[in-house]
């Protein structure tokens, strides 16, 4: 329920919450709700409550127990466990009698001036506190008479500092343990999201890396069959043709991250196919490729630049023809993708160029540190091989 105006002088806006909140001009007022306090002394505590609690009220006991052997009584042989026993039993209904207040009166969605709280502490706890005293008294007499040899008076001279020492120590420490709890969940929900928002920007930096492959792609790709017109127009045709294939096929695999390898080699085929339309017999293409491994998932796109840089600066450069060599294999769990051609070699400026340096930030985005790119010369060829873990196999887009 929201009013504006409404009578408030200055034309306030309050606001009306269902948890008897109240907004007025952006402050927020809660009123005490005394049904929801009590409810909340069975259904506010947690498992850090409880264990804090143990943990006070055994570490309590023994003092009380010091206490009640200076205070007075005579407790036999066994004075010592019945000392501890009778330190424990008054300890706990100490305790509790002090848990209803606080409560109340610190869990409850109150908001109190501080003497309102100092009044609490001054009359109210010191009162508990001596009815949980007498209460623990009245138990521990139950099972050993002589303690009610105990003087009233040193009962209450008891019952005071027990109340204020330990029964305000177990509910801080409660309440202590109770908002470290909570800060961890918060912490361990920020580090999530952190999580989270990491693997988004991993995703989105992987789009736009791969985005960065077609427009690459089809430049060269056009030049190649703006050259080939004036000369072929019929192989120009074929050309066209199979390059509104390969687009079709990367189009539909546009939103997937990983394919089968089999489906990466079909892409690669059709791109060295159009290639061999425009250079002929100068451009000769083998696959290296065991059946076992077609179905393996290997980043979507990840050979095209290799094979296109192997063309377009091994191929191209040679006066006669050239072979580019495609093979893959596993080894240690990991497949191991490699590209190579029998060209003069890359210069600088293409080791350093856009290709290959989107494959090796995709192999690093994709795979971390256990993926890997090598770029290197072994006798007439020039190889780059990749790395990577062998996932799970059948994997399609």
């Amino acid at each position: 329920m929201r009013v504006e105006g409404s009578g408030v002088a200055g034309g306030s806006i309050i606001e009306a919450l269902p948890d008897r909140t109240v907004i007025m001009d952006g402050r927020e007022i809660r009123a005490w709700n005394g049904a929801a306090a009590l409810k909340g002394l069975f259904v506010r505590v947690t498992g850090p409550d409880l264990v804090a609690a143990v943990q006070t009220y055994l570490l309590a006991g023994l003092p009380v127990s010091l206490l009640l052997y200076a205070v007075g009584g005579d407790f036999g042989p066994g004075r010592l466990g019945r000392l501890l026993v009778s330190g424990l039993i008054l300890t706990f209904s100490i305790c509790v009698c002090l848990y209803i207040p606080f409560a109340v009166l610190w869990r409850s969605p109150t908001r109190r001036p501080a003497w309102s709280a100092g009044v609490v502490g001054a009359v109210g706890l010191p009162a508990v506190g001596c009815a949980g005293a007498l209460l623990g008294m009245q138990i521990v007499g139950g099972l050993f008479p002589e303690m009610m040899a105990i003087p009233t008076n040193r009962v209450f001279a008891f019952g005071i500092p027990m109340a204020v020492v330990y029964g305000i120590g177990l509910h801080r420490a409660g309440d202590f343990s109770r908002r470290a709890s909570e800060s961890l969940a918060v912490l361990r929900l920020a580090r999530r999201q952190q999580r989270d928002l990491a693997r988004a920007r991993e995703r989105a930096e992987l789009v736009s890396l791969r985005s960065l492959v077609r427009p690459h792609f089809l430049f060269n790709t056009l030049n190649s069959l703006a050259a080939l017109i004036p000369t072929d127009p019929k192989r120009a045709e074929d050309m066209t043709v199979k390059l509104s294939h390969l687009l079709r096929q990367t189009l539909d695999s546009a939103t997937t991250e990983l394919v089968t390898l089999r489906k990466e080699l079909d892409l690669t085929s059709c791109y060295l196919e159009i290639e061999r339309t425009r250079l002929g017999e100068r451009l000769h293409w083998y696959l290296d490729v065991p059946d076992d491994l077609l179905a393996a998932p290997v980043p979507n796109m990840i050979l095209q630049p290799l094979v296109e840089n192997a063309v377009q600066h091994g191929i191209v450069r040679r006066v006669s023809p050239g072979v580019v060599r495609i093979s893959a294999r596993a080894s240690d769990g990991r497949l191991v993708l490699t590209v190579a051609d029998n060209g003069p070699g890359m210069g600088p400026s293409v080791t350093t160029g856009v290709g290959l340096r989107v494959v090796k930030s995709r192999l690093e985005l994709l795979y971390g540190r256990a993926g890997s790119f090598a770029l290197e010369r072994v006798g007439e060829e020039t190889l780059v091989v990749l790395g990577f873990p062998r996932g799970a196999e059948g994997e399609e887009p």
